[in-house]
């Protein structure tokens, strides 16, 4: 089991009615399957929308307004809540402990 898949399924089983918990990408499943290049794990998650850089560049001007960045500020920061208190993952750039 790779370290993603493992912090996926203890994010999707730990408390749900934590008031953060939504914000949280939804884990579905994972399998494994072998190719012609090797052996590949397949993690299945709820359908994600447009990235924020995505839907930044289909403004003419590129800027997006300050009510928007508050915004997703506070629900980035709520995704790391959840993880950080109900579960002890500590999330660090890119590497996670």
């Amino acid at each position: 089991m790779s370290d993603g898949l493992g912090l996926l399924q203890t994010v999707a089983l730990s408390k749900l009615s934590h008031r953060c918990h939504r914000y949280n990408m939804l884990y579905h499943d994972a399998f494994r399957f072998t190719a012609p290049h090797g052996e590949h794990q397949c993690i299945v998650t709820e359908l994600l929308g447009f990235s924020l850089d995505y839907v930044r560049k289909l403004r003419e001007y590129r800027v997006m307004q300050p009510s928007t960045v508050k915004c997703v500020a506070r629900q980035i920061l709520m995704t790391l809540e959840y993880p950080h208190e109900e579960c002890g993952i500590i999330h660090a750039g890119r590497a996670t402990f």
